[in-house]
């Protein structure tokens, strides 16, 4: 880093901060997403002039996973070492905590991510939803402890905190399906600055996936929507491309390490890049 700029730790203090900087790059983060990540992670900032310019959070998932987010720097800022400083930090702050290492890379800071260790895993796809895709669906409300249990085998870890503020802060994207009285399936949403964003959605099967993205687009009022989803569901891509959703921009889900293995064939739409 050259200049003025210092690096600091973050506080909750920095949520309009760190909201300009989102919403300068055009992310879709509302200043409610910033709010809990900064209470719930870890998080390096820049400072120039008394103006946050650079972030990077670090959110622990279970003890086990330092899921690296918000790596944002302002566009007066770049090409200065500011996010090459935040991610030094960030990877060593998994070290020292035992945690692996990972994060969502857009195509243009994969090859940066790969330079300090990073390596590739399944690559995600972001798409928009066309108007009047979601109908009401057979789903239901679900109760956090439903989804808890039915999350962690999937996933490979415990992320009850990620989920508990998603199904509490947007209750009426938190349904899940059931199957002879079991449930079969679920999905969270929340409503970001500028799109509903519906995920993670975690089901048995691709028909069970689609009913709960139908009917999570159903209640999202009107906003336009969006999923990130993993390639690997194909034929619940196929599901979707086919009824005229469309594709934002890819992701490559990266880590140092190795990352929980799970039932990654139940998981069929992220929470997020900021949420993992």
């Amino acid at each position: 880093m050259t200049g003025s700029s210092e690096l600091r730790r973050l506080t909750p203090a920095d949520v309009a901060g760190g909201f300009a900087l989102s919403t300068e790059a055009g992310w879709n983060q509302s200043e409610a997403d910033w709010r809990f990540l900064l209470g719930a992670g870890a998080g390096i900032g820049v400072e120039d002039g008394g103006r946050l310019v650079g972030t990077t959070i670090v959110l622990p998932l279970d003890g086990r996973v330092g899921w690296i987010a918000m790596v944002l720097v302002a566009l007066s800022h770049r090409k200065r070492g500011i996010a090459t400083a935040m991610m030094d930090w960030a990877v060593a702050h998994c070290r020292r905590h035992g945690l692996v290492a990972a994060l969502d890379a857009t195509p243009a800071g994969r090859e940066v991510y790969r330079r300090l260790g990073f390596t590739d895993g399944p690559s995600i796809l972001r798409l928009a939803a066309p108007p009047g895709f979601g109908r009401a669906e057979d789903t239901s409300g679900v109760e956090l402890a439903e989804i808890l249990a039915f999350d962690r085998p999937a996933v490979g870890i415990d992320r009850a905190a990620v989920l508990r503020e998603l199904a509490e802060r947007t209750p009426a994207l938190a349904i899940g399906c059931r199957r002879q009285g079991r449930l079969a399936g679920y999905a969270l949403g929340r409503f970001g600055r500028v799109a509903c964003e519906i995920g993670p959605i975690v089901a048995e099967d691709d028909a069970t996936a689609l009913a709960l993205l139908r009917a999570a687009c159903f209640r999202a009022e009107g906003r336009p929507v969006i999923a990130d989803v993993f390639e690997k569901r194909a034929g619940f891509l196929r599901s979707l491309v086919g009824a005229g959703w469309t594709e934002q921009r890819p992701y490559t889900r990266m880590a140092i390490g190795a990352l929980p293995p799970g039932a990654p064939e139940k998981v069929f739409a992220i929470a997020g890049p900021e949420y993992g």
